[in-house]
């Protein structure tokens, strides 16, 4: 007689492989987990019919319970990311975080969330200055936000410091990985009595837009800390 414990390792394997076929490529990170509760629950179907035990089949029913009400929370949530779309692509001026509507609804899709303070940042796009303008997201919460290219490649920066490090096509291909979704953050969009933090990571010869330092900065801050960019965090405290 097959329990739940021999279908679980003699079919694990047949169910994984059916699901990835029919899956295709990965959608994103919450279709993959939306997916994925899919395929538990129906392992716990076969579970809850095939288990004599009780108590097994009662707690397969509590799990599937709460499994389906995971899928009506996160379903309407998801959208398809491609993360290796270059926003250039979609930009006229040729800077996406200037004018690039992918990418900022992106970032309104990411950055909007429940806050450790338990208030909703919510997070919407504006347009300002028509179509050869710019685009910011406005929130509930605090100023205006703009996107931001985290890691600059440096091509032909520095009178050409940098440029035999690479070959061409590593120049390239560095060019169009700090473009796609992974590659941009948000700052403050609006200055305050001094360079925003983005310009001041830039213009800073001790950070010279290196992201790790600036990360590094911002941590300090949270400490109480000096560094390079203190004042210009503290502006927007």
């Amino acid at each position: 007689m097959q329990t739940a414990d021999t279908y679980r390792h003699e079919n694990w394997t047949t169910e994984k492989e059916a699901h990835a076929h029919n899956s295709g490529l990965a959608k994103g990170g919450l279709t993959c987990f939306v997916e994925t509760l899919v395929l538990i629950q129906t392992l716990f179907l076969r579970m809850n019919f095939s288990a004599e035990n009780p108590a097994l089949r009662q707690a397969a029913n509590r799990y599937l319970q709460c499994i389906q009400k995971l899928r009506i929370i996160l379903k309407p949530q998801m959208i398809e990311i491609d993360i290796n779309f270059d926003f250039r692509q979609d930009s006229l001026c040729g800077d996406p975080d200037s004018d690039s509507p992918k990418l900022y609804e992106i970032h309104k899709y990411l950055w909007s969330k429940n806050l450790p303070n338990e208030k909703a940042f919510k997070l919407e796009t504006l347009s300002l200055g028509g179509k050869y303008g710019r685009i910011l997201l406005k929130n509930n919460i605090y100023d205006n936000l703009s996107s931001d290219r985290m890691c600059p490649h440096f091509v032909g920066k520095y009178k050409g410091r940098f440029d035999d490090w690479l070959t061409e096509q590593q120049k390239e291909e560095f060019k169009h990985i700090v473009r796609t979704i992974g590659g941009h953050i948000v700052f403050p969009a609006h200055k305050k009595n001094g360079f925003t933090i983005n310009q001041a990571r830039g213009v800073n010869r001790k950070i010279s837009d290196r992201f790790d330092l600036t990360l590094e900065c911002i941590r300090l801050f949270y400490l109480n800390e000096q560094s390079p960019l203190y004042n210009a965090i503290s502006r927007y405290e």
